[in-house]
């Protein structure tokens, strides 16, 4: 779809010279200047402000004497800009070259970015709609800085007398392209903010490429600016041309069913054609695992009775992958993993992958087996085997366990999984020790939307779950767990300062606590619960002193994030919460400071947290690579 450029036009002078009038008065300007130039070398000519809106008064400290050649010395600037606030301010200090200048400059150096300043200013201002604007400046040295003044008067801001909107070709009276114009913010007597015109401009362009009107174009679109009678026009003429549809999908390749990728895609032949649908489709397939390199094209000039056939070229990845890493973390210890992935069994899109991961804290195993199933792009079948042991400073656990789980997105941004689980488990938790089997059932549902993945300004997590066992339906105690899980996070008053929430809340529902494993159980304390405290080392305690977990979670925090660059900040944090018997239980809590960093893989935080419900306790370090959401 092409697109022409956007024409700003300035009419200062009536139109309709000729050439020869032309020439004549150009000659008389000529003549004019010149004798001026003799009689008074260091005066400028006033201009009138009509063809010239901006105009500058400088005080006499601003220019430099004969015979006194500015010194070669270099100092800093020192830029006051007063008369405008807010957005336009900001807009100013933007285009403003002498107040971008971060380094020393000399005297001839500083004057000349003085002398743009004029221009710069008005044209930072006539985005906003003001076209006769007055600039008032003061040049001088002081403090061993060059001092620079700026008195800024708008003048009245250009309202709009004419909005000349068209649409024309089939979709001029499209419900999508009649919702961008009721919402249009172009309207007579309005002020002229060129933003709204481009914001516009746009909606249109995007209701076209929503809609399957992929020949729309801008016939004229053009604002026009009378500084004489001091009012403007918007022109935005639109050729709509006629609807596309999507034809049929074709698939490159030759290593799976066609009809298992065709799931991949969320449209069907006849629908209107809507770029946003070729990029949800690029990106589930290159998501997938099965291609090295998937590229999705539209093939216009295949277009027939007006469908527009896809074409997705796709090359498969390698059959096997072998994987292999090592962290660290203040819960975790130091720990390594290696793992193998089969990406392509068969077919029918069939995969497998077996994960080793050895640790300080955690020694496991697993293995995998993954159907796509029934909705491919969107669902998977997973039957899956594992072994491990998990010891920590409270809890000493060996389990082993067999599953299967089936994942399905739903709705917008909602996954949901439901899983039944044979587990064997022997384990140790203060006095307690036990070798029970479940069979458990579960489910959970979780939500999740952030503007970027790696460092959002804005999020909201969300995670519900359940499970439990009956005795004797090869279990060996009944209970129900169930476990509510949020975090909500937002950017305000610029990127600079976030604020983090989160909340664990968790109950478990049993008659024989002391016979429930202690994964099972509820525990607090760690880099993502109570920060001051050691992972899992907070609970109920029994006779003997030891932390056993409790049957209620209650855990929230807060925090508060500065950023004094792009990828570097800090943090201060409070964080309370407990795992107890009841709800009347006393909560531990704990506070502290860190220092953030966006690294290439995420967030990298470390903290230093102080144990307030512990005052002779030392403070712990606490690390770890994520956002919280």
């Amino acid at each position: 779809m092409t697109e022409p450029r956007t024409t700003f036009a300035i009419l200062a002078r009536p139109p309709g010279w000729n050439a020869a009038y032309r020439i004549a008065v150009s000659c008389a300007l000529l003549v004019t200047l010149a004798a001026l130039a003799a009689a008074a070398p260091a005066a400028p000519a006033p201009r009138d402000s009509a063809s010239t809106p901006a105009t500058t008064r400088v005080d006499s400290s601003a220019v430099p004497r004969e015979g006194n050649p500015p010194p070669s010395r270099k100092l800093p600037l020192d830029v006051t800009i007063e008369g405008v606030d807010g957005e336009l301010r900001e807009n100013v200090k933007g285009v403003l070259g002498i107040a971008r200048e971060k380094g020393e400059v000399n005297e001839a150096q500083a004057r000349t970015l003085n002398g743009r300043a004029p221009r710069e200013i008005a044209n930072a201002l006539e985005p906003y709609g003001y076209y006769r604007s007055t600039v008032t400046s003061k040049f001088d040295e002081q403090n061993g800085k060059w001092t620079v003044r700026y008195v800024i008067d708008p003048g009245p801001a250009i309202r709009i007398d004419t909005v000349d909107v068209v649409l024309t070709g089939e979709g001029a009276n499209a419900p999508a392209f009649r919702r961008v114009l009721g919402r249009m913010p172009l309207h007579k007597g309005d002020v002229l903010v060129h933003s709204n015109y481009e914001t516009t401009k746009a909606a249109l362009v995007d209701a076209a490429l929503r809609n399957g009107y992929v020949d729309a174009t801008f016939t004229e679109s053009a604002i026009r600016v009378d500084l004489q009678r001091y009012q403007a026009a918007v022109v935005l003429h639109y050729d709509t041309s006629y609807q596309h549809q999507f034809g049929s999908l074709v698939l490159q390749q030759k290593v799976l069913d066609p009809k298992i990728l065709e799931g991949y895609a969320n449209f069907q032949p006849g629908e209107p054609f809507d770029y946003r649908k070729l990029t949800d489709l690029e990106q589930n397939l290159a998501n997938s695992t099965y291609f090295s390199r998937v590229e999705v094209r539209p093939r216009v000039d295949l277009e027939e009775d007006r469908r527009v056939p896809i074409v997705a070229e796709l090359d498969p990845a390698r059959r096997i992958r072998f994987t292999a890493g090592a962290g660290i973390g203040s819960d975790a210890g130091p720990f390594g993993n290696l793992g193998i992935e089969m990406r392509r069994l068969n077919r029918r899109g069939h995969r497998a992958n077996i994960q080793t991961t050895i640790g300080q804290i955690e020694q496991s195993g697993t293995a995998q087996y993954q159907i796509p199933w029934p909705y491919p792009r969107t669902d998977v079948l997973t039957f899956g085997l594992s072994h491990g042991l998990v010891k920590t400073q409270t809890t000493s656990e060996r389990a082993s366990s067999i599953s299967s789980t089936l994942t399905r997105a739903y709705r917008t941004n909602w996954t949901q999984a439901y899983s039944l689980a044979f587990r064997r488990q022997e384990f140790e938790v203060g006095i307690d020790r036990g070798t029970p089997l479940y069979l458990v059932p579960s489910a959970s549902w979780s939500y999740i939307l952030r503007n970027q993945p790696l460092d959002p300004r804005s999020g909201r997590h969300l995670v519900f779950s359940a499970e439990g066992a009956v005795k004797g339906v090869v279990s060996s105690q009944s209970y129900v767990r169930g476990v509510a899980q949020g975090s909500w996070l937002q950017a305000f008053a610029g990127w600079r300062n976030r604020v983090i929430l989160r909340t664990d809340l968790g109950s478990l529902w049993t008659d024989q606590f002391h016979a429930i494993p202690g994964s099972v159980r509820f525990f607090a304390g760690g880099t993502n619960s109570v920060r001051g405290y050691g992972y899992q080392s907070l609970g109920a305690r029994d006779s003997t002193g030891h932390v056993t977990g409790g049957s209620v979670l209650l855990v929230g925090s807060v925090e508060y994030e500065y950023r004094f660059l792009r990828q570097w900040g800090a943090a201060v944090f409070y964080d309370i919460g407990n795992a107890v018997r009841t709800t009347s239980d006393p909560l531990e809590s704990g506070a502290g400071f860190g220092a953030r960093w966006v690294s290439p893989v995420g967030l990298v935080r470390v903290d230093l947290a102080f144990p307030l419900s512990e005052p002779g306790r030392r403070m712990m370090l606490h690390f770890g690579i994520g956002t919280g959401l």
